[in-house]
């Protein structure tokens, strides 16, 4: 299964028919070279030859395995970006980067290598390999798991330095990493005993070979009068006999050894996602939705659809804001009720799809490395044109214009050369170009930029003014921007309303909110003055 995965379907069969056939013509080749070295026409021409059948099954292997290894790639890809948010809760963030990168690399890498030199050098040989095999592949699993909770721990402690640090428990967590090194040591050692245990036995067997084949030489040769030239040429190639045990059983081994990887790897590509759509998904117009009506039945949310509204979510941590985002693009499962875009439930419309037609602004949005085209148009949709139109429009153009090869320019990692605010305004500018009728934006958990907000909230009113656009307010500043403030209060609506009717209740909760908005900034202001 894992070989037909990773061999299979990076070639047509033939290609690996015509591997398989030239890689025997290959050995014979050097010997039949030797026997003719008194004519040098056949020689040569047995050289070109392999040499081209050389060139040829190299290329043809590494053309095979990297494109089942691409191919791999892309699936388990696609599989992850597929899984419902709540897989990656329960999945140690280690274990998924582990499979993308150690266990990528050696399938892209180290398994073509190893395959490539075990196929020159491939005969039948010796039972301790299967015995050496059986042993020293469940001992490299033991080494794969004994890894995690030692680079988990690494992670945790890291993360939480400064806590550690002041709790004075350093040497708790030192104890704890000591031990889970001690674990990874130990299968260590046994690996390392399993290579000399095996070594051992193959020399043995080489030298075993070395002596039967001289005693047959020595006797063709005196008894029976044998070719000494040719006699000379086998005792030449016998020599090499335990370096070529030594070669193949260290290249299959590091091949099964490796193989563990290429399971975990087939283990997400080849996996079918849980589908977080129902069966009966329906096609959905490609201008859907072209109005921001949204609702919330049963959990009651309805707007008017030529009003194209400004709502802003706010409550207190835990109150439900981010939850009743993460449902509208289904990211978590609702168990009661129905959510309906432009009078279409939700429920039947293929995540894909749904997702392709909103746009979110986080409050610390990421950039992507590459090019800053690449972060406002990855999929190289739209002209430059249209990308500058939507740069001035989010008033991003003159600091792209400034750059040193302007959409070209690199991005550095994580988009780091740009403010919290700047990589907000990309974000607003890839939604302007998708002419999203439905925006998300969540507020910054600090307002340190009073000039950014103000740009942000300018954006709200006059670019995205024919849209929806729904904002989770961490700050209750600019309510009067706003046509609606929804209150949530442990994941129910407390208060739906405008702000100035709300506000006009001293005892609704938003004006309990606001108080203690303004009790937390002038507590700041004590505290820095002091």
């Amino acid at each position: 299964m894992v070989w037909r995965v990773m061999v299979l379907d990076g070639a047509a069969r033939p290609c690996i028919v015509f591997i398989f056939s030239l890689s025997p013509l290959l050995k014979s080749g050097t010997p039949e070279t030797n026997c003719f070295l008194h004519r040098w026409t056949v020689s040569g021409f047995i050289l070109l030859g392999v040499t081209v059948a050389t060139v040829l099954t190299g290329l043809l292997l590494k053309f095979t395995l990297v494109r089942g290894a691409g191919r791999l790639h892309h699936k388990m890809l696609t599989y992850l970006t597929s899984l419902p948010v709540i897989h990656f809760e329960s999945t140690p963030p280690c274990t998924i980067l582990n499979t993308f990168s150690a266990d990528s690399r050696i399938v892209d890498q180290i398994l073509p290598t190893t395959l490539e030199l075990l196929l020159s050098v491939f005969i039948n040989f010796c039972s301790y390999l299967s015995i050496y095999l059986s042993i020293c592949i469940q001992l490299h699993r033991l080494q794969n798991l004994s890894k995690l909770p030692l680079f988990n721990h690494f992670s945790e402690i890291l993360s939480g330095l400064r806590t550690i640090r002041a709790y004075r428990v350093q040497y708790w967590f030192t104890g704890y990493v000591t031990h889970a090194i001690d674990v990874f040591n130990v299968v260590f050692i046994y690996i390392y005993a399993m290579n000399r245990w095996l070594a051992v036995r193959l020399d043995i067997l080489g030298c075993l070979i070395m002596f039967t084949a001289s005693l047959g030489s020595l006797a063709l040769s005196v008894n029976n009068g044998g070719n000494g030239t040719l006699v000379g040429l086998c005792l030449l190639y016998v020599i090499m006999a335990p370096i070529y045990l030594n070669m193949i059983a260290r290249h299959m081994s590091e091949l099964d050894n490796n193989v563990c990887s290429l399971e975990r790897v087939i283990e997400y590509a080849s996996e079918t996602p849980p589908s977080i759509d129902p069966p009966d998904c329906i096609d959905i117009h490609e201008t859907w939705p072209d109005m921001g009506d949204i609702q919330f039945r049963h959990i009651a949310l309805n707007y008017d659809p030529e009003q194209s509204p400004v709502v802003a979510f706010c409550g207190h941590a835990g109150s439900g804001r981010s939850s009743l985002i993460l449902s509208l693009f289904k990211m978590i499962h609702v168990h009661e009720g129905k959510i309906f875009i432009n009078n279409q439930d939700i429920s039947v419309v293929p995540s894909y799809i749904l997702r392709s037609r909103l746009s979110i602004i986080p409050h610390d949005p990421i950039m992507f490395d590459g090019t800053v085209r690449f972060n406002l148009d990855p999929e190289g949709k739209y002209r430059d044109p249209e990308i500058w139109e939507a740069l001035n429009a989010v008033q991003l153009k003159r600091t792209v214009q400034e750059l040193p090869h302007k959409l070209e320019t690199a991005v550095l990692y994580e988009g780091k050369e740009f403010s919290v605010g700047q990589r907000q305004l990309f974000c607003f500018a890839r939604a302007y170009m998708r002419d999203s009728k439905i925006v998300i934006v969540e507020q910054e958990h600090t307002n340190d930029d009073a000039l950014m907000e103000e740009t942000i909230q300018e954006l709200i009113q006059t670019v995205f003014r024919d849209s929806t656009v729904l904002v989770t307010l961490h700050h209750l500043t600019h309510l009067h921007n706003y046509h609606r403030v929804m209150v949530l209060d442990q994941g129910k609506i407390i208060e739906f309303d405008t702000a100035e009717h709300l506000l006009a209740n001293e005892n609704s909760m938003l004006s309990a909110l606001v108080r203690e908005g303004q009790q937390r900034r002038s507590n700041k202001v004590l505290i820095t003055v002091s």
